[in-house]
């Protein structure tokens, strides 16, 4: 296969990424792999707290974990999509695989509060496809081929004569 292209960043204006996770790890993953491709991020570490920083920072997206303290990831998304960030793209984030797929008619209306959802672990590479498609950016990427180092040519010295009877 051939080799993978690593993305350096994306063409156009900062983005600002709302990550509200309870788990302080996964924030700090989201903002150890987002920072460095240029995007704004801040965090929250429950609904609320996601609210209020949404309502200053007007984020571009917002991941969001399903399992939170004080309100659930459904109820932030729903506030965020009619009241607070109605222009955010949202994807919800969970450890549970069943919490993506419900489909009774109380999560309908929830269905329509987000916009994509990813399973943790999080592939990272499949969640970076989703914010491209959903923000409409251009992956820049680290060059295929690193520059050659400069090479400064020395003057060849032969070892001495000594040195050379001495290796014989």
């Amino acid at each position: 296969a051939p080799p993978e292209r690593r993305i350096a960043g994306y063409a156009g204006q900062a983005r600002t990424v709302l990550v509200a996770d309870d788990d302080d790890a996964h924030r700090d993953l989201m903002c150890e792999v987002l920072r460095p491709l240029g995007f704004i991020v801040f965090t929250a570490a429950d609904g609320l707290a996601c609210l209020e920083m949404a309502a200053q920072t007007d984020p571009d997206l917002v991941l969001l974990d399903v399992s939170m303290p004080h309100l659930t990831g459904w109820e932030v998304a729903t506030a965020l999509r009619t009241r607070v960030a109605p222009n955010a793209r949202i994807i919800m984030v969970s450890a549970n695989a069943a919490d993506m797929g419900r489909s009774d008619e109380a999560r309908a209306a929830e269905a329509n509060a987000h916009d994509d959802s990813c399973v943790k672990p999080v592939d990272l590479r499949a969640l970076l496809e989703k914010i491209r498609a959903l923000l409409a950016l251009e992956w820049t990427f680290h060059s295929e081929a690193p520059e050659p180092p400069a090479v400064v040519a020395a003057p060849v010295i032969p070892p001495s004569a000594g040195h050379l009877e001495e290796l014989l």
